[in-house]
């Protein structure tokens, strides 16, 4: 995936350094979860590490656990953002 540097979210976000709000990465998160059949009711954890500059190529990464769905946001082998998602129907 690439968010590309004119992407509407990105516009004063910040000039001549354009970074992908943390927002945008949490949305792009959930997109891949439902394309995973997954529903996800809430995010319970979220950290972020690295920031998104637009234009790099990053994957989005989600591991199915006993005990919760991870996620992670990597770029260039670099962990950008981690969390955990709230996905009950996966456990029942």
């Amino acid at each position: 995936m690439i968010i590309p540097a004119n992407h509407p979210a990105l516009t004063g976000h910040f000039p001549d350094n354009p970074l992908v709000p943390g927002v945008v990465m949490l949305d792009l998160v959930l997109q891949k979860a439902r394309e995973k059949g997954l529903k996800v009711t809430g995010i319970s954890r979220t950290k972020f590490i690295a920031p998104l500059r637009a234009d790099t190529p990053f994957v989005i990464e989600i591991t199915l656990l006993k005990q919760g769905c991870e996620f992670r946001v990597l770029a260039m082998g670099d962990t950008l953002a981690h969390g955990t998602l709230n996905c009950p129907d996966h456990f029942s």
